[in-house]
């Protein structure tokens, strides 16, 4: 039994994967579509949502200055998200074709494995915040000694321009 872990900067999914199928290192995180397309390539050690199954990873950003001098713009580039995420959801052969196209990627391909995304209504966000999953975020950040306390979620996100049913206490 291995007592010592020894963690390697890779660069991200790219660089963890080409290290891994060198033999530079032993384990790494991947995603989709590896893990489905090449089932018996790699043994998985665990699921991520086993452990955290809920937790805000990206967000849209913008400076403040844009936001003062644009909210219109602003707005209206949430509610294409939107718009966009709900496509999704509500048309799943026509996202897979689109998805496929953007990416470059075989159409039988994606078929495998992006319809497990569909069922999952967190894959793709409307655009409001989930406090239960930002908590897991602080947490983490915590954990790895990059947030001292709790993360102040109300004083680093500004709900005024999202539409008001996506506005939620933090």
């Amino acid at each position: 039994m291995i007592d010592k872990v020894e963690p390697v900067a890779t660069g991200g999914f790219g660089g963890g994967l080409t290290l891994l199928d060198a033999g530079g290192i032993d384990a790494a995180p991947l995603i989709d579509p590896i893990l489905t397309l090449k089932p018996d390539k790699y043994r998985v050690i665990f699921h991520f949502a086993d452990l955290i199954p809920r937790m805000t990873w990206l967000v849209g950003v913008t400076t403040k200055k844009f936001a003062r001098e644009h909210p219109d713009t602003l707005r209206k580039l949430i509610e294409v998200h939107r718009k966009g995420a709900d496509y999704i959801y509500a048309n799943h052969d026509e996202a897979i074709r689109i998805y496929a196209k953007v990416w470059q990627q075989d159409a039988k391909d994606v078929a495998t494995y992006f319809p497990k995304y569909f069922g999952y209504k967190g894959e793709w966000s409307t655009g409001g915040f989930d406090p239960e999953a930002l908590t897991k975020m602080s947490d983490g950040l915590q954990l790895i000694g990059e947030a001292n306390g709790p993360v102040d979620w109300k004083a680093v996100i500004d709900q005024q321009f999202l539409p008001k049913d996506l506005q939620k206490p933090l």
